[in-house]
C-alpha cells in the first residue's frame, strides 16, 4: 500500500498513517529532574522533558543524545524506555519515547538555560498534552 504525504513539519514529510517519532529524556539529580521550557512553536511557554525528533536512519538513543548535545550542550549516558506516549496533535500523530539518562559524573549540574523542577512540583507546571503514557514495568 502507498502512503501519501499529509502535510510537512519543519520541512520533512509526514506520511499519513505513520507518527512522528520523537525521543525524550528524563534526567533526575537527586530529587530533581531537568525539565525545559519551549521557546516557541503551539505549545511555547509549556515545560517538556528535552529531546527531539528521530532523523532518518538515526536510532532513538542516538538521536536524544544528539539532540540533548545540540540543545543544552549536555553529554548524557542513554539508559533504558521510561515511557511510550502516543498522542494525536492537530497536525498529525506523535510517538513519544522517553528514556531514563544518567549525567556523567563530570557535570555538577546542567546548565543555567535548562530549569531543574522537582518530581514533587511538577503536577503544578503547564505541561503539553502529551503526557499519559505506558511505563514498561509500571
Amino acid at each position: 500500500m502507498a502512503r501519501t504525504v499529509a502535510g510537512t513539519y519543519e520541512g520533512r514529510n509526514i506520511l499519513r498513517g505513520y507518527p512522528l517519532i520523537v525521543t525524550a529524556g528524563v534526567i533526575r539529580k537527586d530529587d530533581a529532574v531537568l525539565i525545559a521550557r519551549r521557546e516557541s512553536g503551539p505549545l511555547a511557554g509549556q515545560w517538556e522533558f528535552p529531546g527531539g525528533k528521530l532523523e532518518p536512519g538515526e536510532s532513538p538513543e542516538a538521536c536524544l543524545a544528539r539532540e540533548l548535545r545540540e540543545e543544552l550542550g549536555l553529554e548524557v549516558e542513554v539508559g533504558d524506555i521510561f515511557a511510550v506516549v502516543y498522542h494525536e496533535y492537530p497536525s498529525g500523530p506523535v510517538l513519544l519515547l522517553g528514556y531514563t539518562c544518567r549525567l556523567p559524573e563530570r557535570h555538577a549540574c546542567p546548565p543555567k538555560t535548562a530549569p531543574l523542577t522537582c518530581p514533587k512540583t511538577a503536577g503544578t507546571i503547564r505541561r503539553g498534552p502529551a503526557r499519559d503514557g505506558y511505563r514498561p514495568g509500571g
